[in-house]
């Protein structure tokens, strides 16, 4: 797989044994009618009896089209229509050398694309312990769901503002103590690529941080003690997180994709637990850290809105 710029030299490196320079000083200008009754206008910089690669009008920057979605490609340098499928034999002489270059590759996400996206998935803890110096004390994985908006820059850069919610489970030696609810809430920065045709596979890495709003819902034998009269007083902190991650997408569109990501949401958080019986009311001195950082696995699906 070649990135677009060493892709252009190593067609060039190919082709100068065969024709002098003065054949690339020509830029060749096609017309490409699809079968689906549209038309495509650009560079064309490869042509195959598999797969056509044009320089098109517009945001993207490299398109390969695939020769079964091609009616005839018009060249006007050449003043010459050419009608698929085509054979090898019929390519003209300056593309006849660029058969191997057709396979799938990514670009950089073009500009000005905003979208927005939704995610589901599950959120397991990194942590030994869940309660600093309580050693048997663990969070389990809980379900997580999640949404963002985003908005694309030069060079496949990516500004993405993403909220998700998700719970772990706090339990010591099986028993049940609650949930640890969290909310994120963070600004990402990423990159992105997009596959050089119109469907096909991409990846994508981020950086990010933000607040995460923190709650804990009581249950397990906590509510037993409370049904004997007991009460619990729990309180937690809304601590910054950062944020690191990355993943495959597979496009089926120019701007929309299905995802598939891990990410770490790295942090911890400050708590508080008082206790109330019939005669008094005591803090538990040991309890004030919940170590919250975790891993989330994360399906989901991207929705890009073109800006034109």
């Amino acid at each position: 797989m070649l990135p677009k710029f060493f892709d252009r030299v190593v067609v060039i490196l190919l082709l100068c044994p065969f024709w002098s320079t003065a054949v690339w000083a020509i830029t060749y200008h096609a017309i490409v009618s699809l079968k689906d009754g549209k038309k495509v206008e650009g560079k064309l910089v490869q042509m195959t009896p598999e797969a056509i690669g044009l320089d098109p009008d517009g945001p993207v920057s490299y398109r390969a089209i695939p020769a079964d979605e091609i009616l005839t490609v018009y060249i006007a340098e050449l003043n010459q229509t050419f009608t698929f499928p085509l054979a090898s034999e019929d390519i003209p002489a300056v593309f006849a050398q660029q058969k191997k270059l057709t396979t799938p590759g990514t670009i950089p996400r073009p500009a000005g694309f905003p979208g927005f996206g939704f995610t589901f998935g599950q959120a397991v803890s990194l942590t030994e312990e869940a309660i600093a110096g309580f050693a048997d004390t663990e969070f389990q994985s809980g379900g997580l769901v999640g949404g963002s908006f985003f908005y694309s820059f030069v060079g496949g850069f990516v500004l993405e503002l993403n909220v998700s919610r998700f719970k772990m489970a706090l339990t010591e030696s099986g028993e049940n103590f609650g949930d640890l609810q969290l909310t994120s809430a963070l600004v990402l920065f990423k990159y992105q690529t997009m596959p050089d045709r119109p469907a096909g596979f991409a990846y994508h890495g981020e950086l990010g941080g933000g607040l995460c709003f923190t709650g804990f819902k009581k249950s397990g034998i906590i509510s037993r003690f409370e049904s004997l009269g007991a009460r619990f007083d729990i309180e937690t902190d809304n601590p910054f997180v950062f944020e690191m991650g990355g993943g495959i997408d597979y496009f089926f569109s120019k701007t929309s994709c299905l995802t598939l990501d891990g990410r770490m949401l790295l942090g911890n958080v400050g708590t508080r637990w008082q206790v109330s019986g019939p005669a008094a009311t005591l803090p538990l001195q040991d309890v004030d850290k919940l170590f919250a950082s975790n891993l989330q696995i994360l399906f989901g699906v991207r929705l890009g809105l073109p800006s034109q």
